[in-house]
């Protein structure tokens, strides 16, 4: 079994909170790529101390991720699969 995890961020507010911050419109968008990492770094190690597999999927299709959540405003930023290792019991 494999549970999909989605990674979203507000960027349209993460760039309007840090706008006065150099570079012009990019300080917010990278503390959200900064989190992102972060978030999913922890979630690889919690499912590693609980045995279980994950995968980091970066190169995925924005478009279609966020019409499978059609009401939220949020960006799709990374999306991640945990479960067990092919093989476990």
């Amino acid at each position: 079994m494999v549970a999909p995890v989605v990674v979203m961020a507000d960027m349209a507010s993460m760039t309007a909170h840090f706008a006065d911050q150099p570079p012009p419109s990019e300080r917010g968008a990278r503390y959200a790529w900064i989190e992102t990492g972060a978030l999913t770094q922890n979630i690889h190690l919690q499912a590693t101390g609980l045995g279980l597999g994950v995968v980091l999927v970066g190169g995925f299709d924005d478009a279609r991720v966020q019409a499978t959540l059609p009401e939220c405003a949020l960006q799709p930023t990374a999306l991640l699969c945990v479960g067990r290792y092919k093989g476990d019991a």
